[in-house]
């Protein structure tokens, strides 16, 4: 009733609008990510840093990190087991706050 012309519109193309529709607000997210990463990439990690200080890592997490020890941010994310929440302690706790997401 509202877009009547959208019968017109192939079928195939009216559901991956509606697929991409639904997902547009990951992808927006997964972009901001991806943005913020880049833009963190070269902070340095003191190589002193004591990574067993961080709250709210896990053990193995912090085990992983100080047995590593990256030498910037890029390093640590691609650590196994790094995730997104990890990334935004370690960026605040050098002094680096992430970008809040609008």
């Amino acid at each position: 009733e509202v877009w009547p012309e959208i019968d017109a519109v192939d079928s195939g193309a009216t559901r991956y609008m509606e697929i991409d529709a639904l997902y547009a607000c990951y992808v927006a997210r997964q972009s901001a990510d991806q943005e913020r990463m880049r833009k963190d990439s070269g902070v340095a990690i003191p190589r002193d840093f004591e990574f067993d200080a961080l709250p709210g890592l896990s053990n193995e997490l912090k085990d992983r990190l100080a047995k590593l020890r990256p030498d910037t941010m890029a390093q640590a994310y691609r650590i196994e087991g790094m995730t997104p929440a990890a990334l935004a302690i370690l960026s605040l706790s050098l002094g680096n706050p992430p970008s809040l997401r609008a």
